[in-house]
């Protein structure tokens, strides 16, 4: 974990198997959800990623920049071999001066990386070391933008229980 002058935590999560991989998340208080970037904000072939831009003489204009949606790409889930989407439909929030859009998505997040790849150590060997790794299947949001998220931050892990009320927008841990 890392302190920032008292003022922010942040520390590595890891997701997916056979080979975790590391997102540095913004531990916060005031949240509830899981949210870390994904290879989503790269998509280029939906055109639900269009942003609205003034050009050179003033008038709003629709342009598709993929680069301008995240400053990070941490999570591919075409790398993990248990992720798992949840819902094809996607959702915005807007939480304090950040602006994120995500895909309910679901992976194994753990606490320490995975050593062990599946294919050699059998579906047994895998299971012993996510409990090593102490790791658990988690739904969380898969960010295809996240405007106003800091470039040194890949996610946010809330740690807020539960508030009534969120419907689809909460994120829960799944035993």
């Amino acid at each position: 974990m890392i302190n920032r002058a008292n003022a922010q935590y942040s520390g590595l999560l890891y997701f997916g198997t056979p080979v975790g991989q590391p997102v540095n998340v913004v531990f916060d208080k005031r949240s509830e959800f899981l949210a870390v970037t994904s290879s989503f904000c790269s998509d280029e072939s939906n055109n639900e990623y269009s942003d609205l831009s003034e050009n050179a003489d003033g008038d709003l204009v629709e342009y598709h920049d993929p680069k301008s949606r995240c400053n990070t790409e941490v999570y591919d889930f075409q790398k993990s071999e248990t992720s798992k989407e949840i819902s094809d439909s996607s959702s915005k929030i807007t939480y304090g001066s950040a602006e994120i859009q995500r895909f309910y998505w679901k992976d194994y997040t753990c606490m320490h990386p995975i050593k062990t790849e599946i294919a050699v150590r059998g579906e047994n060997g895998l299971l012993a070391e996510l409990d090593n790794a102490e790791c658990t299947y988690f739904d969380f949001a898969a960010l295809y933008r996240a405007r106003g998220i800091k470039s040194a931050i890949d996610g946010i892990l809330g740690l807020s229980p539960k508030k009534k009320g969120w419907g689809k927008d909460r994120f829960h841990y799944l035993s």
